[in-house]
C-alpha cells in the first residue's frame, strides 16, 4: 500500500513538474498569433522600426524580452511624455498577461532564434 502511495505521489509530483514547465516556456502557437498581432508592425519591418524607434526583437534574447516586457507592464521601465512608441509599448504590455509574454517569447525563440 505504501508503494502504491509513492507511485501515486511520484506520478503526481511528474505530471505537476511537466505541467508548470509547458507553463513557464509559453505556447509558441498561441506566442506566434500574439506577435503578429502585437509586435510584429514595430518590431519586425523596416519602415516600422524606423518610425517607431523600436529594437529588432527576434535577435534579443528570450530573457531580456520577457524582463522588459514585465518591467514595461508594471510600469518600471517609465516612457517620456513625449515618447509616444515607449507609451504604447506601456500600454501593449500591460494587455499582455504574464502567460501571454511568455509565449510571444517562446514564439520568438522558436521562429528567430536558432542554437549555431
Amino acid at each position: 500500500m505504501i508503494t502504491i502511495f509513492k507511485l501515486g505521489l511520484g506520478l503526481g509530483l511528474t505530471s505537476l513538474a511537466f505541467g508548470l514547465q509547458a507553463e513557464e516556456t509559453g505556447s509558441i502557437e498561441h506566442g506566434q498569433t500574439l506577435y503578429q498581432e502585437q509586435c510584429r508592425a514595430c518590431h519586425t519591418s523596416t519602415m516600422g522600426r524606423f518610425f517607431s524607434g523600436s529594437p529588432k526583437i527576434t535577435q534579443l534574447s528570450g530573457d531580456y524580452i520577457l524582463t522588459q516586457l514585465q518591467l514595461f507592464a508594471s510600469g518600471q521601465r517609465p516612457a517620456s511624455e513625449n515618447d509616444k512608441s515607449k507609451n504604447k509599448m506601456l500600454t501593449a504590455a500591460k494587455l499582455l498577461s504574464e502567460q501571454d509574454r511568455k509565449d510571444i517569447v517562446a514564439y520568438i525563440e522558436d521562429k528567430f532564434q536558432t542554437d549555431d
